[in-house]
């Protein structure tokens, strides 16, 4: 009897060490699969003034975006999210700010489907939000999730 007690005590503690490390690698990915930085190509110049648009593609999609900084405390952000690359479970867009070194400062979701919606309810795939970015923000990107059907039912 005592041997099934230590299988259980080994086994329930390799499972918490598998859930901790899980935990923890979830916590450290960061932008681009873990680094801090965001490239160069992936940053959007935010340039006071006009509104300025333009097309980014993340890993799963594209993202049609159309900004205007309408002081450095007001970001009008508008878009539409476009060529996912496979169905989808759901699918999330989070803008990224970064400061003149390319780190990033902070990011806030714009768009989410929700889990397992008819992507025909999403037709328009479209956000439009007034954001505060933080201090020091000179430049956004764009990162995205998806999580891919398993063709549940």
């Amino acid at each position: 009897m005592k041997t099934k007690r230590y299988i259980h005590t080994w086994a329930g503690t390799i499972v918490l060490l598998v859930l901790t490390i899980g935990l923890y690698a979830c916590q450290s990915t960061g932008f681009f699969g873990g680094e801090t930085t965001v490239p160069l190509a992936k940053r959007i110049a935010l340039v006071p003034g006009e509104p300025h648009s333009g097309a980014t593609n993340t890993s799963d999609l594209t993202v049609l975006y159309e900004y205007q900084l309408v002081d450095p405390l007001t970001l009008h952000l508008s878009g539409r999210v476009s060529g996912v690359k496979w169905h989808a479970d759901s699918v999330s867009v989070s803008v990224v700010f970064i400061d003149a070194e390319g780190r990033v400062l902070e990011r806030q979701l714009v768009f989410a489907t929700g889990y397992r919606r008819s992507t025909l309810e999403f037709r328009t795939w479209s956000f439009d939000h007034q954001l505060k970015p933080p201090p020091g923000t000179t430049a956004i990107a764009f990162d995205s999730m998806v999580l891919e059907s398993r063709g549940h039912r």
